[in-house]
């Protein structure tokens, strides 16, 4: 029979391997006894774990080494990593070890590393200990999450797993953690947890990064989030910050890049939770008749999408009570506030992967590639001289190709003229919006809105490869509305202060705050003026 040694773990883990594994000799009279025996070799990696000899019998291939751990088995997050290894594979071997091991810190836990791997047979002390330091750090999962403190104090976590290997690791540095930083800490476990699973899911994947944002202020500065997952057709990374002052997110994968940056540093310009979902509400709809006009992408828009509702969300905004309190200092007025969208600056683009499925015509090219962004300018330097600029704009350039019309038609383009039977579209669509509110003395003197947007549709039509047409259509809309006398209006009713007034004016301010966010569509900007509040 040949026999393998078990590696110093706990019993408890034993039976999740292989079962030829049997206990270490613990004296010289348990050692077999065999004129083929391999010289004995032996290495201490970290602080428990030892190597001991693989026997073989002639002509009988060594049996592959049990798994090797690091470090002490006799902890929580070991115990998991275990039947994460023994069950899982790739990025599912991460399932509950980033909750893990911040819930260790919260325990009072400091640095620590840990990893598992199959060395493979015959694997000398020397490519034992390469292969455990390349697994930390050098995996082809890889997920990191960066915390920094308001002290000053950096915290790094590290998830990696490759074919034959699972690490984790904690870094504390430049400095200790009070207990408000390991509570706050231990608060993002199911944010971290969430973030992770979302990423590597292996039937939906996501972005699920709005947890990370709620973070307690009063103990962490910033917190950055890192991942390198393989998918179907390449990896995907994602690189994440959030501070007080702004959210970044940048993505790359097979299906192409998003880049999204909110400042939150202004908060003045930041409104109330409902007005901020109506806004978002009414972006998200237009992202997706965007990507059905572009022919985009659907999976990587609906995680554009995703993205951009959680890095507009959950701002750190003043209560009621501060806003009430501070009006005249730090917040616009209601009927200033409702001619701007309520959300925090922002920039943002989807940029599709170049396809090139016509090998007739290799110039022709699927692409898919968006651009949308609001700016503001605040003046503040008088409060009862407020003034706001706030614009917004949109820019979509797409080409696609589209089977020809008809029941029986379909598109498979080939080297063959006789596929050579299908639409070929380029998009160029741009929109505009302006909204200018200005008070003098405390009074509301200006209060304008403009929209604008136009759309190009170059459509060439090909049968058995021949141009049968060769069409662009523009189209074009814009309007431009002063409403400063229904403001006027609604400003003077609410100070009646009954019920009914009341009512009336926030009825008002609502309505014009409908119209607000930016119309990528001539025919919804044309639509969006004929419902101009009378």
């Amino acid at each position: 029979m040949t026999t393998i040694s078990s590696l110093n773990t706990a019993n408890a883990f034993a039976s999740l391997y292989d079962t030829s594994v049997t206990k270490k000799p613990t004296s010289a009279d348990d050692t077999p006894a065999a004129s083929t025996t391999q010289p004995s070799t032996a290495v201490s990696i970290g602080q428990s774990v030892s190597i001991t000899p693989v026997y073989a019998l002639p002509g009988i291939a060594p049996v592959e080494a049990a798994p090797v751990w690091e470090g002490a088995t006799n902890n929580a997050v070991s115990l998991l990593m275990a039947g994460n290894f023994a069950a899982l594979s790739g990025a599912q071997q991460f399932q509950g070890l980033g909750a893990a091991l911040l819930n260790q810190i919260g325990a009072g836990g400091g640095d620590y590393s840990q990893s598992v791997l199959t060395p493979g047979a015959n694997a000398s002390p020397t490519a034992v200990a390469n292969a455990q330091a390349r697994l930390h750090g050098s995996a082809s999962n890889q997920i990191t999450l960066e915390v920094t403190t308001t002290s000053g104090t950096q915290v790094e976590i590290s998830l990696d797993s490759s074919s034959n290997g699972l690490a984790v690791s904690i870094d504390v540095k430049n400095g200790t953690l009070s207990a408000s930083d390991r509570s706050a800490l231990n608060d993002l476990s199911k944010a971290f947890q969430s973030a992770i699973d979302g990423l590597t899911s292996t039937s939906n994947p996501t972005l699920d990064l709005s947890g990370l944002e709620q973070f307690d202020s009063s103990a962490i500065a910033s917190i950055d989030f890192h991942a390198s997952v393989p998918g179907d057709g390449g990896t995907q990374t994602v690189d994440f910050h959030v501070d007080n002052q702004v959210r970044k997110l940048s993505t790359s994968g097979p299906d192409g890049a998003i880049n999204l940056t909110v400042n939150t540093a202004d908060t003045m310009i930041i409104g109330d939770a409902q007005q901020q979902q109506n806004a978002i509400t009414s972006y998200l709809q237009q992202f997706q008749n965007e990507q059905k006009r572009g022919n985009g992408n659907e999976a990587l828009m609906s995680m554009f999408e995703g993205a951009f509702a959680a890095l507009n969300s959950n701002y750190n905004v003043a209560t009621p009570q501060e806003r009430s309190l501070n009006a005249m200092l730090s917040t616009i007025p209601a009927a200033g506030q409702s001619l701007i969208t309520g959300l925090a600056d922002f920039s943002a683009s989807v940029v599709q992967t170049k396809k090139y499925s016509n090998p007739y015509q290799p110039g022709e090219v699927d692409s898919f590639s968006y651009q949308v962004s609001q700016t503001s300018e605040v003046d503040n330097s008088n409060p009862l001289n407020l003034s706001v600029t706030q614009r917004q704009n949109s820019h979509l350039t797409a080409s696609f190709h589209k089977a020809l019309p008809g029941p029986n038609s379909t598109l498979h383009l080939t080297k063959n003229i006789e596929s050579q039977n299908y639409d070929y579209f380029q998009i160029d669509d741009s929109a505009s919006s302006a909204a200018q509110v200005g008070y003098h003395k405390g009074l509301l003197v200006k209060a304008t809105l403009t929209h604008s947007a136009s759309q190009s549709t170059h459509k060439q039509e090909y049968v058995q490869g021949v141009k049968t047409e060769d069409t662009t259509t523009p189209a074009e809309q814009s309007w431009s509305k002063d409403f400063l006398p229904l403001l006027d209006t609604a400003q003077l009713g609410s100070r009646f202060d009954t019920p009914k007034s009341v009512e009336r004016a926030q009825l008002t301010l609502q309505a014009i705050n409908r119209l607000v966010v930016l119309q990528m569509d001539p025919q919804a900007v044309e639509s969006t003026a004929g419902r101009t509040v009378q």
